[in-house]
């Protein structure tokens, strides 16, 4: 039931109705929601980051270190070796290797905390992600084009 009252399955929810209806968004509001929408990552962000105390390595960190590996190493691996499997090649090949190898969420973030999860176990997954993504898909992408698959 807490799922179903969550902002971000309602505002979903709205918005695939709006579009299988066909009903349009005042311009106004449409550009201001992007504009809102800009901002938020980034703000969320810095709101996260304030609000990180680090325990140290403990179990819990341990934990975020091993679900962002999965999520910024394997991930994009699995996802990339699929793709090419499947008979994707180039720059599509590449958009499956970077879907996979995208940092978690920050909405992750909030859905955690607003369901009473673990929030400091799921801070660290969007950090570490965040951080160490960009030198893993700049690796990954390295590594495709010296294998001639870009």
């Amino acid at each position: 039931l807490t799922v179903f009252k969550n902002p971000l399955f309602v505002s979903t929810i709205v918005g695939v109705m709006l579009n299988i209806c066909g009903i349009k968004l005042p311009i106004i509001l449409t550009r201001a929601l992007a504009d809102l929408g800009h901002v938020t990552t980034p703000f969320a962000l810095i709101c996260l980051g304030g609000g990180i105390t680090f325990l140290g390595f403990d179990k819990k960190f341990k934990y975020a270190v091993v679900a962002s590996v999965i999520k910024i190493i394997i991930t994009p691996i699995v996802y990339t070796v699929s793709a090419f499997m499947l008979g994707f090649t180039g720059t599509d090949l590449a958009a499956f290797m970077i879907l996979g190898g995208a940092p978690s969420a920050i909405i992750g973030y909030a859905m955690v905390i607003q369901m009473g999860g673990d929030g400091y176990t799921a801070a660290n997954i969007v950090l570490i992600s965040t951080l160490f993504s960009a030198v893993t898909l700049t690796l990954f992408i390295y590594v495709m084009m010296a294998m001639g698959l870009l």
